[in-house]
């Protein structure tokens, strides 16, 4: 557990911001904002309450942050190429690999599934380049 006090606040903090930058363009209406709203099948007022999940959604993106910092120190995969590699596999592993289950469970579009995951691995890479750019370590 003292690998944490090893992680750089600030890269993780620059990572979660570079994090929610990437789904302000993902779910921009003029990248994938317009078909996402389509396939979720939310009403205009669900849609305006979604501001409110905007805090949750920055505390979590530092969670993730930190739990990658801890996964790229841990492997020593600390530069560019090895920071993807780890990101890509928390990706896997942790992220399409359960949210599948969302379309064969509970009926979600296919679509809606390769919109969301899609945005968390390149938001996965992003915040690996950046820390792997700013340097990940304290």
């Amino acid at each position: 557990m003292e690998i944490f006090g090893q992680i750089s606040f600030w890269a993780v903090f620059l990572a979660s911001i570079v994090y929610m930058l990437v789904g302000a363009i993902w779910y921009s209406p003029f990248t994938f904002g317009k078909l996402w709203v389509r396939e979720s099948h939310l009403t205009q007022q669900q849609l305006q309450n979604q501001t409110r999940a905007m805090p949750a959604s920055w505390l979590s993106s530092i969670v993730m942050g930190y739990v990658l910092a801890y996964f790229m120190l841990e492997t020593s995969r600390i530069d560019l190429l090895g920071g993807l590699w780890v990101a890509l596999l928390a990706w896997a592993g942790f992220v399409a690999s359960t949210w599948i289950l969302n379309v064969l469970y509970s009926g979600r579009s296919i679509v809606l599934f390769l919109l969301d995951t899609g945005y968390r691995l390149v938001a996965l890479l992003a915040m690996a380049a950046t820390m792997s750019w700013y340097g990940v370590v304290a």
